[in-house]
């Protein structure tokens, strides 16, 4: 694959910095001879050099730098994103390849909710799909003509989220719930999961069913609120009822029959 015209003239390291194996690069003059102003399209020279590393210090320089969860901290967070999950790609290391794809599909996604596919000359459909396809063993993305968002008015430059973005799933829902839903190798872990689930809605309908326990009624009471926090939360979040509100309604279809058919056979 051709490279793209260079947008900067200062140097690109002469090789890839593998961490525990070669020099760091920022060790070297060329990391501080280049200015801040310029500092956005020497990232993106490094990037379309395959210097993913590189890109991804320099690109999260200015991160650190932004408003916590403002557009242009969602849209430098993304770019960042993108060239570590190549970079690990690089070192063969697939699966947290995976990971921090999935990480910048979802910060970008916020951001594409509000702003449209195209932020600031950022193809966000054209890089995840360009990245996926890199993951595959093919060539790496083409950025384009993206520039650095800038924050816009003060109501950016606050901490939080913006005001009129979407919700996000809170980072425990991300991190141990969505994941088991994505991936495909873990649904025999999910399966566990709610068989374990069921084992416990199942013995509290029984208890309410047959004594009027009302210790088991408040733990019904109290499973079913959680559920319906996860389900209104995917709504709020997706738009529609998704994996999650299908899974959660699984399991309580399967824990209210694992109940009756108890009942019906004594088993419990």
């Amino acid at each position: 694959m051709g490279q793209r015209p260079r947008r900067t003239s200062f140097r690109l390291p002469a090789a890839p910095h593998v961490p525990g194996r070669t020099p760091d690069p920022r060790e070297d003059a060329l990391w501080s001879e280049v200015p801040q102003s310029d500092r956005f399209d020497w990232a993106c020279d490094l990037f379309e050099a395959g210097l993913f590393w590189e890109a991804h210090e320099v690109w999260e320089e200015r991160w650190s730098t932004l408003p916590e969860g403002s557009a242009a901290a969602r849209h430098q967070q993304g770019l960042l994103l993108v060239a570590a999950a190549l970079h690990k790609h690089a070192l063969g290391e697939g699966a947290g390849a995976e990971q921090l794809l999935g990480q910048a599909r979802r910060v970008l996604q916020q951001l594409t909710t509000r702003r449209g596919q195209v932020v600031a000359g950022l193809d966000v459909p054209g890089l995840l799909g360009g990245a996926e396809v890199a993951l595959r063993g093919g060539d790496p993305p083409v950025l384009g003509d993206v520039r650095p968002l800038r924050v816009e008015g003060p109501a950016l430059a606050v901490a939080g989220p913006d005001a009129a973005a979407p919700p996000a799933w809170p980072l425990w829902v991300e991190e141990w719930v969505l994941p088991y839903l994505r991936e495909p190798a873990l649904w025999p872990v999910l399966l566990a999961l709610l068989g374990h689930v069921v084992v416990v809605i199942a013995p509290l309908c029984l208890a309410v069913a047959r004594t009027g326990s009302g210790w088991a009624l408040l733990g019904l009471l109290m499973l079913a609120a959680g559920s319906a926090w996860l389900c209104r939360w995917e709504l709020s979040v997706r738009g529609r009822p998704g994996s999650v509100a299908a899974t959660v309604g699984l399991t309580w279809l399967v824990s209210l029959v694992s109940a009756w058919g108890a009942d019906r056979l004594g088993v419990l």
